[in-house]
C-alpha cells in the first residue's frame, strides 16, 4: 500500500478551495505596479531590494550597483503599462509589515538605451520594446531577473508555512469551538491561498520572459552551438584567455532551453552510446529473422522482431535492454530463443542465470523443456532451498540456473550481511562487491562469478530501490542483462530507477543523474513536466520494446483473442447500508484530519500513518458489505489473551543489542523478505522472535509453511532468511508489542489496556465459524449487501444462460468470500477457492479440479494470490468486486483469462458503489495509468524515431537547439 492512499479520504477541507479564492486580472501578475514605471527615475526605486529589517537603506550596496545601473526600468512580468508613482516614494520595510508583501524588484536597463516610448493608454506594453541592444545589458536585466525568480519562490515557501500554520489551527479545538474564530481563519486561509496563486502565476511568467532574455542575449552576443558529434564552446570556454566569460556563459545555459547540456560532459559518450539505439521499427519487421536451431516450435511474426531487436541491443553498448511486452504475448519464448541465438563463446562462461519469482520457477523448467529440442543439450538447475550449488564453478556446468528473488535475495543478504550493517543507514547506497564473503560466500556474487546473461522475470519486483531484492540483482555480474516485465512502471516514475541501475544504462543508472534529468523534471510545476515525459520516452525507446495484443503487423493485429468486454456495474447501496457507511465515512475524516494536521495523538508515535490505512480499508470493506468492518474491528478487541502474552514475554527477553537493532530497521523502513514490498502499516510487521527480522502479516502463514524446520506439539519452527537462524511460530512478536515492551517499557497490565492486536491468521472453516456466530449475535439473519446482491445475480445469469462457461471472483478480502460462499451454498451454487491460506499443493488441487470437473464452475480467487503466474483460461467470466490501489494488478488478474488459448469472449464485470471511496480509488488508478501509459505508449517509439539527431541530444540534455528563427 501506497503513500497516495491517505489522499483518498475526503479531507478537502484541509486543501485550499478553489471557489473560495478571488479572481485575479493577470496585471496582477506585476510585483512592481506601484513603485515601477518608465517615466521614474531608476535609482530612486533601484534601492527596494536592498532595504534592511530596521528600516535602513543599505547605502553601501546601493554604492556598488549604481554606476552601472543609471538608467529606466524594465517590468518584466507584466505586458500592460502601469500607471506613474511619485517620483518622492520611498517605501521601507520593518519588522511590522506582511512578510508576503509583493516583491518590488525591478529591472533595469542598459544606459545607452533612451527611455521606451509610452504608448497610448489602454494598447499593451511589449517588454521586449524595451530591451538592450547589447548581450552585456541584456546579461545585466537576466542578473536582476534571476534575483526576482529567487524572491518568489522564497514568497512562495513563507506563505506555504503560514498556510499549513493555519490549517493547523482551524482544526485544533480552540478553533472549531469558536465559530467566529473558525470564520476569520477560514478567510484568512482563502487569502493566502489567493496570494500563492498569483505568486505562481508571476512565476511562470517571469520564467517564460527569462526564456526570451537568454534567446536575446545569445542573439546579440552569438557563439556556436554545440552539435551532437562536439562540443567547440566547451573547447573555447577551455582557453585560459576565454576563462572570465565562462561563468556567465554556463550561468546562462542554466535558464535557456535552446543552449542547456549536461554539467556533466562525461556523460555525453554514454548519450551518444543510447542514441545510436534508436532505429526506425522498419530497421527490425524488414528480413525475417531464422528461428534458432534448438527451438522446438517457430516463432510467431512478432516473436521474430522481438529477437532480431534483442539481438541488436546485446550487440550495442546497452548490452540488454526491456522487454516489456503485453502479458500473453510470450516473452519467455523470445527470451529462450535468445540464449539459443546467442551463446557464449568458447572460452566464456556459458551460463545464463534466470531470477523468477517462486510460482514460476517450475514454469520456467517446463518451458524450457516444450521449447527446446532434446538434442540441443541445453541443460538448467532450479537453485531452491535443498537444491543448491556451492560455487560458481558449479554453476557453469549448466547452460540455464533458474533461482527465485526470495533466495537470491537470502543469499546476498548472508554474503554481504557485515557490509549491508554498515550501510543501514544509507538505505538505497549498494556495497562496494569485494566487500562480501567474509561469513559465507555465495556462488552468485563471489569475485569469478561473472554469468553471461541475467534475465529478470517480472521485473516489477524491483521497482523499489530500497529493498533487499532490488539490490541483490543490482550487485549481480554479467555481459548481458534483460528484464521481462509486462508493467515495468506501475505507480511511478521513481519504479524506473532500480531497473535502469540493474541494466547499468550510463548515464542514468546513477540515482543522481536520473532525478536530475527524470523524476525531477516531471514534478516540475514549472514547463519541465512535457519535456522530462519527452525525456522518458526518448530514453526508453532506446532501452525498451513494448507491444500489445492491439499492435499491428501487417495491417493484422499481433494477436488475435477473442474481444474482451469489460462491463462497470454500478449499483446503489441499500438505506441502511449508506447511513452506516456516511456515519464510518464522517468519522474516519475528522480522524484522518487530527492525525494529518498533528493536533490528535498520531504525530506523537509511529502508528499515526497505519492508523489512516485502517481508516480507508475499513471504507473499503463497507462497500462491500458492513459485516466485514464489524469483523475487522471484532479481530481487534478479541485478539487472544495468550498470544499478547506470547509476544509480551517474548519481548521482554531481547538485549538492548537486538532492540537497537530493530529499532534502526523500523527507522530505515521493514522490508518482508517473503513478498519483499516495504511494509508501510506498522500494525502489518511481524517480528521473529530469534533474531528480530521482519515479515509481513499476509506473509507470515506462508513463510512458516514453505520453511518449516521442525513442528513440536503443532508449533511451527523455520529459518529466516535474512540470518539463517531458527525462530519459534509462538515466539512471534508484533511490532506493536515490541514497541510497548522495549521502548514504553509498560507493564503487562498497561499492554492490555493500550492495544488492539489483530488475530493471527485463520483458515477458511475457523474465519466462516466466527461469521456465524456473529450473524447469531445480529439475530440470526445474514442480510445481504447491494455489491454481494449484484454479485450473485451475475453468477447466477451466466450460469443460466451460458451453462457451459466459468466464472472467477476477484476480491482482495478473504472474510468477503467467506460471507460469500453462505450464499453461494444457499443458492446450490458450487465453487472452489484459491487463496494466500491454502498450501501449494491445495491450491494446485483447486485449479486442476476447476479445469477439469465441469460441475465446479465458479471460482473464488484472491486479487493477492492470483493476479500473476496462473493460466485460467478455462473461465470466460470475469468478476472483480472492489477496485484495487494499482490498476495494473487488476489486469495482470484479467489476463489469467484473457491469454493464448482462451476460445471464447471474456467479460470482465467490475462491481462499485457510486459516491464512496471506490470513486476516489478510481480516480488514482486513471492517474497512475495516465503517467504509465504516457511513458509507454507503442506510438511515443514511432514519434521518437522521426526526431532527428539534433531534437534527440536536445531531449538528453546533450546539445542546444540550432537555429532561433523556430523561436
Amino acid at each position: 500500500m501506497s503513500a497516495d492512499e491517505v489522499q483518498i479520504l475526503d479531507v478537502s477541507e484541509l486543501s485550499p478551495r478553489q471557489d473560495d479564492r478571488p479572481v485575479r486580472d493577470s496585471s496582477d501578475a506585476s510585483p512592481v505596479s506601484s513603485l515601477v514605471s518608465p517615466q521614474v527615475p531608476a535609482m530612486q526605486r533601484f534601492v527596494a531590494p536592498y532595504r534592511r529589517k530596521d528600516g535602513i537603506r543599505d547605502e553601501t550596496k546601493r554604492q556598488k550597483v549604481e554606476p552601472a545601473f543609471k538608467s529606466e526600468v524594465i517590468d518584466l512580468t507584466s505586458d500592460a503599462e502601469e500607471e506613474p508613482a511619485p517620483a518622492n516614494e520611498k517605501r521601507e520595510y520593518t519588522e511590522n509589515d506582511d512578510m508576503d508583501q509583493e516583491d518590488d524588484v525591478v529591472f533595469v536597463k542598459s544606459t545607452n538605451i533612451s527611455p521606451p516610448t509610452t504608448k497610448p493608454s489602454g494598447q499593451p506594453h511589449d517588454f521586449r520594446e524595451s530591451l538592450p541592444a547589447t548581450a552585456e545589458g541584456l546579461r545585466n536585466v537576466l542578473v536582476q531577473a534571476r534575483e526576482y525568480l529567487h524572491r518568489l519562490n522564497e514568497n512562495v515557501k513563507r506563505l506555504m508555512e503560514r498556510r499549513t500554520a493555519v490549517i493547523k489551527y482551524l482544526t485544533s479545538d480552540a478553533c472549531r469551538n469558536d465559530a467566529k474564530k473558525t470564520d476569520h481563519f477560514q478567510q484568512m486561509e482563502s487569502a493566502i491561498s489567493a496570494k500563492i496563486e498569483r505568486y505562481f502565476l508571476k512565476i511562470r511568467t517571469t520564467s517564460e520572459k527569462i526564456q526570451v532574455l537568454c534567446q536575446y542575449e545569445h542573439h546579440f552576443n552569438p557563439r556556436p552551438r554545440p552539435g551532437v558529434q562536439g562540443d567547440p564552446l566547451l573547447r573555447y570556454h577551455a582557453e585560459p584567455e576565454n576563462a572570465g566569460s565562462s561563468a556567465r556563459t554556463y550561468d546562462t545555459y542554466a535558464f535557456n532551453p535552446y543552449m542547456q547540456r549536461f554539467n556533466n560532459y562525461s556523460d555525453a559518450d554514454d548519450i551518444q552510446h543510447l542514441l545510436d539505439t534508436i532505429k526506425p521499427d522498419e530497421v527490425y519487421e524488414d528480413g525475417d529473422v531464422r528461428d534458432p536451431e534448438d527451438l522446438s516450435v517457430a516463432l510467431l511474426k512478432h516473436q521474430k522482431i522481438g529477437l532480431k531487436w534483442m539481438l541488436s541491443m546485446e550487440e550495442s553498448a546497452n548490452k540488454g535492454g526491456i522487454l516489456a511486452d503485453d502479458m500473453g504475448l510470450g516473452k519467455t519464448v523470445q527470451a529462450i530463443a535468445l540464449m539459443a541465438a546467442n551463446k557464449a563463446g568458447p572460452n566464456e562462461c556459458k551460463t545464463n542465470l534466470v531470477v523468477a519469482p517462486v510460482s514460476l520457477l517450475q514454469q520456467w523448467g517446463q518451458e524450457l523443456d516444450f521449447k527446446l529440442k532434446k538434442q540441443s543439450k541445453i541443460s538448467y538447475f532450479i537453485f531452491h532451498q535443498g537444491n543448491k550449488l556451492n560455487t560458481f564453478k558449479e554453476m557453469t556446468r549448466y547452460d540455464v540456473v533458474l533461482v527465485s528473488y526470495n533466495t537470491l535475495t537470502s543469499e546476498m543478504k548472508k554474503h554481504y550481511r557485515l557490509a549491508l550493517e554498515e550501510l543501514k543507514t544509507k538505505k538505497a547506497t549498494l556495497p562496494e562487491r569485494d566487500d562480501g564473503g567474509s561469513h559465507y560466500r555465495s556462488p552468485f556474487y563471489t569475485s569469478d562469478a561473472v554469468f553471461h546473461r541475467i534475465i529478470l522475470d517480472e521485473a516489477q519486483a524491483i521497482k523499489n530501490k530500497l529493498t533487499q531484492t532490488s539490490k541483490a540483482v543490482a550487485l549481480l555480474d554479467s555481459k548481458y542483462r534483460w528484464c521481462l516485465s509486462g508493467t515495468p512502471i506501475q505507480n511511478n516514475i521513481d519504479e524506473l530507477y532500480p531497473i535502469l541501475r540493474f541494466l547499468k544504462i550510463k548515464p542514468y543508472c546513477e540515482e543522481a543523474r536520473f532525478k536530475e534529468r527524470i523524476s525531477n523534471a516531471l514534478r516540475s510545476k514549472y514547463g519541465g513536466e512535457t519535456r522530462g515525459v519527452q525525456t522518458v520516452q526518448a530514453l526508453l525507446t532506446a532501452i525498451l520494446l513494448r507491444r500489445t495484443k492491439k499492435t499491428l503487423i501487417d495491417g493484422k493485429p499481433i494477436l488475435q483473442l477473442p474481444e474482451k468486454h469489460v462491463v462497470v456495474n454500478h449499483v446503489e447501496m441499500k438505506e441502511d447500508e449508506r447511513e452506516f457507511y456516511y456515519n464510518l465515512e464522517a468519522q474516519s475524516a475528522d480522524t484522518a484530519k487530527r492525525i494529518l494536521a498533528g493536533s490528535g495523538d498520531g504525530h506523537k508515535h509511529k502508528g499515526g500513518y497505519s492508523a489512516i490505512l485502517t481508516l480507508l480499508l475499513r471504507l473499503r470493506q463497507a462497500c462491500d458489505h458492513k459485516f466485514l468492518v464489524k469483523i475487522g474491528e471484532n479481530k481487534e478487541r478479541e485478539f487472544k489473551v495468550s498470544t499478547i502474552k506470547s509476544g509480551f514475554e517474548t519481548a521482554k527477553r531481547f538485549d538492548r543489542t537486538l532492540c537497537d537493532q530493530i529499532n534502526e530497521q523500523w527507522k530505515n523502513g521493514f522490508s518482508c523478505q517473503m513478498c519483499f514490498d516495504v511494509i508501510e502499516a506498522d500494525a502489518n510487521v511481524i517480528l521473529l522472535g530469534s533474531c528480530g527480522h521482519a515479515v509481513c502479516r499476509d506473509c507470515q502463514e506462508q513463510f512458516f509453511e514453505d520453511n518449516t524446520e521442525t513442528v513440536w506439539n503443532g508449533v511451527r519452527s523455520a529459518r529466516c532468511k535474512t540470518c539463517n537462524k531458527s525462530s519459534s511460530e509462538s515466539l512471534c512478536v508484533e511490532l506493536l508489542v515490541f514497541d510497548s515492551v522495549c521502548n514504553k517499557r509498560l507493564e503487562w497490565r498497561d499492554v492490555q489496556k493500550q492495544f488492539n492486536i489483530q488475530t493471527q491468521s485463520l483458515n477458511s472453516a475457523q474465519r466462516i465459524e466466527k461469521v456465524k456466530r456473529l450473524i447469531a449475535s445480529e439475530g440470526g439473519q445474514l442480510e445481504v449487501s447491494a455489491k454481494i446482491e449484484r454479485c450473485l445475480t451475475l453468477i447466477k445469469d451466466i450460469l443460466e444462460t451460458k451453462p457451459g462457461e466459468k466464472v472467477i471472483v476477484f476480491s482482495q478480502f478473504m472474510v468477503l468470500f467467506d460471507i460469500l460462499e453462505l450464499f453461494l451454498r444457499d443458492h446450490g451454487i458450487e465453487y472452489l477457492r484459491y487463496d494466500g491460506s491454502m498450501n501449494v499443493e491445495a491450491k494446485s488441487a483447486s485449479v486442476a479440479t476447476f479445469y477439469q470437473d465441469p460441475n465446479k464452475k465458479v471460482m473464488l480467487l484472491s486479487l493477492k494470490a492470483g493476479n500473476v503466474g496462473l493460466t485460467l483460461t478455462c473461465a470466460s467470466h470475469v468478476i472483480i468486486l472492489e477496485p484495487f490501489w494499482n490498476p495494473f494488478v487488476e489486469k495482470q488478474a484479467q489476463d489469467r483469462v484473457h491469454r493464448i488459448s482462451q476460445v471464447r469472449e471474456v467479460y470482465v464485470h467490475r462491481i462499485l458503489i457510486r459516491n464512496t471511496v471506490e470513486d476516489r480509488i478510481i480516480e488514482l488508478q486513471a492517474e497512475k495509468e495516465k503517467l504509465v501509459e504516457s511513458a509507454l505508449d507503442p506510438t511515443a517509439r514511432q514519434q521518437v524515431n522521426r526526431l532527428s539527431r539534433v531534437e534527440l541530444g536536445f531531449l538528453f540534455g546533450l546539445n542546444g537547439l540550432s537555429g532561433l528563427e523556430n523561436v
